[in-house]
């Protein structure tokens, strides 16, 4: 008997405290206050994200040294001197489609390996070794993957839903895959393993 009261007694405070969340939550305030409890913040300063979509915007151009696999690749420039297999030429325009091989990026370009199609200021090639450097205005790399991009620069970055502005500040992306976009600036807009913005030594 007084097993089954104390069951009822349970019961009615259960029930009691539900309908006390239920109004509670339905006022503005404490409503939004269990919606930001059940939230994920995707990126915080000195904390990573993991398994991540995100859009990285740099005020600066980056430096890239990689071993390229089928990425595609746009240029454009003053003048892009190299070879395709024995002919060499001079390019304002360059458009690289499934090129694998070296590819060097600072203030210029330098590449070095095969593709599967390419066009050099409207002239097509197939299936050919390529080799080339220079400057360039504008540069879209399309499919690149990165085992690390390490970097210390200002810009914002945008994980999910959540935008972090940083100044001068460390930014380190594990396993980067995706689109490359860089002029005077630097964007990039993929996936990665993981990353991680301000409080990280670059050391």
């Amino acid at each position: 008997m007084r097993g089954l009261l104390n069951w009822k007694i349970s019961a009615t405070v259960l029930i009691t405290f539900g309908m006390l969340l239920f109004i509670l939550g339905q006022q503005p305030s404490v409503g939004s206050f269990f919606a930001k409890l059940g939230e994920k913040v995707p990126l915080r300063w000195g904390e990573e994200s993991r398994n991540v979509s995100f859009y990285l915007s740099l005020d600066k151009k980056i430096d890239l040294s990689v071993s390229a696999k089928r990425v595609n690749i746009t240029l454009e420039s003053q003048g892009f001197e190299g070879a395709i297999s024995d002919t060499s030429f001079r390019a304002t325009r360059l458009v690289i489609t499934d090129f694998s091989g070296k590819f060097v990026l600072n203030d210029s370009v330098v590449i070095d390996g095969n593709f599967q199609n390419s066009q050099i200021d409207g002239v097509n090639f197939v299936n050919k070794k390529i080799q080339g450097n220079g400057s360039f205005s504008s540069l879209i790399i399309d499919g690149l993957e990165i085992e690390k991009l390490e970097l210390r620069s200002s810009g914002r970055i945008t994980v999910g839903k959540t935008e972090t502005r940083f100044e001068n500040e460390s930014v380190i992306i594990e396993k980067p895959a995706g689109k490359v976009i860089i002029n005077n600036t630097t964007e990039i807009e993929g996936v990665a393993k993981k990353i991680l913005v301000g409080g990280i030594s670059t050391g």
